[in-house]
């Protein structure tokens, strides 16, 4: 096995930084990973219409297939000026020890992806003694909150493996769990009039503080989790529908649920629905939609993946990593929940770096690189 250069792991880090992967937008970074992978020994590399990646290193014998999914967007950047400068700098400043790189997407997603390709990279150089494969899978939209990456790339075939970790900022933390998301819109019909006429029309909007009591009341009996907390229930929009000078025909409301591991999709739907019925009149119709989804994700400490990552990490760092939860929704939920594939979430830096100046410490990337490669070797060249 090659020796792991620290400084390339750096430097591949910096040269995502630069690139910028605005949800939506993220052909450019596409194109550079698959040159990447393309360039470094990897068996084969696919893209699809929306700029997922998935890169494969082949085995020379039938063995375990071993998944390392990651997103490659990031949010639109505040700090125009300096959001892509990929700027190693003292960690001091952020309450950090050692040096840290800058710059918009450093933390999440691109430490975890600038780990993943130098692992694939450094399995490639071994690929005639591993059984199985290793499977990198980059892919777009995760911050629309609907698995669309993930879902296209699954849907395509190309995800065909028998474990997973997921690359998310973990803090280096092991992580099995996660809540999941669902976006339901609530629409009020009415019947447009003149604002000078309103009695001769109904207006939807009169109707959102009565349908709003309803659904708050729903906020008094969601469950709890004794690792995740409580599932959650917040209206975080309010669209209206308006033709000057005529009042709206339609008001929607979205919701924001979170949801647990093992909560049912339609019974959540159903007590929605429940309490846009208990609103509706024939005066005031109320009608229910669900927008997007994202599901808990559901890992397993015990799990064949968790153990071995955790087994690898306890040799690196001579410490026992203790097992923990995200506070964000996953992929890793579409995995577990969709595609029946055993997860473990793991990757450097936190969701709290994600400050206006993103950040990720260098020594918690490397850290990351280290324990893939070896939780990947340990799975895919046992027994040879």
């Amino acid at each position: 096995m090659q020796a792991m250069t620290e400084q390339e792991v750096i430097s591949l880090l910096r040269s995502l930084v630069e690139i910028p992967s605005p949800t939506g937008e993220e052909r450019e970074l596409a194109n550079f990973i698959a040159s990447y992978t393309e360039t470094t020994g990897f068996s084969s590399t696919l893209i699809s219409d929306h700029w997922d990646v998935v890169a494969r290193v082949s085995g020379s014998m039938p063995g375990p297939k071993i998944l390392f999914l990651t997103h490659t967007d990031h949010s639109k950047p505040s700090l125009l000026s300096s959001a892509y400068s990929a700027e190693i700098t003292d960690g001091e400043k952020f309450g950090k020890r050692g040096k840290v790189i800058t710059g918009k997407g450093s933390c999440a997603p691109k430490g975890t992806l600038a780990a993943m390709l130098y692992a694939g990279k450094t399995l490639a150089a071994l690929k005639i003694r591993l059984r199985g494969s290793f499977t990198l899978a980059a892919v777009t939209r995760d911050l629309w909150i609907n698995h669309d990456g993930v879902r296209e790339v699954a849907d395509r075939g190309w995800i065909d493996s028998d474990m997973a970790i997921v690359g998310e900022p973990s803090g280096n933390q092991p992580a099995v769990g996660a809540r999941g998301i669902y976006h339901f819109a609530i629409t009020i019909e009415g019947k447009p009039t003149h604002w000078g006429s309103p009695k001769e029309g109904i207006n939807p909007i009169w109707g959102i503080p009565d349908l709003l009591k309803l659904i708050e009341q729903m906020t008094h009996f969601l469950p709890s989790h004794p690792s995740l907390g409580e599932a959650t229930l917040v209206p975080i929009d309010i669209r209206c529908e308006v033709s000057p000078p005529l009042t709206p025909k339609y008001c929607t409301i979205v919701l924001d649920r979170r949801t647990l591991p093992g909560e049912d999709r339609q019974i959540i739907a159903n007590d929605v629905e429940k309490k846009v019925k208990e609103f509706s009149s024939p005066e005031q119709r109320g009608s229910f939609q669900l927008m997007k989804e994202m599901y808990p994700f559901k890992g397993d400490p015990e799990s064949f993946i968790t153990k071995k990552l955790m087994h690898v990490q306890r040799v690196i760092t001579g410490e026992n990593p203790k097992i923990g939860y995200l506070s964000f929704a996953s992929n890793g939920g579409f995995l577990t929940e969709k595609m029946l594939i055993p997860s473990v979430a793991y990757g450097p830096g936190k969701i709290t770096d994600l400050t206006p100046i993103e950040h990720v410490e260098i020594s918690k990337v490397l850290l990351a690189s280290k324990v893939y490669v070896g939780t990947a070797l340990e799975i895919l060249t046992a027994d040879m």
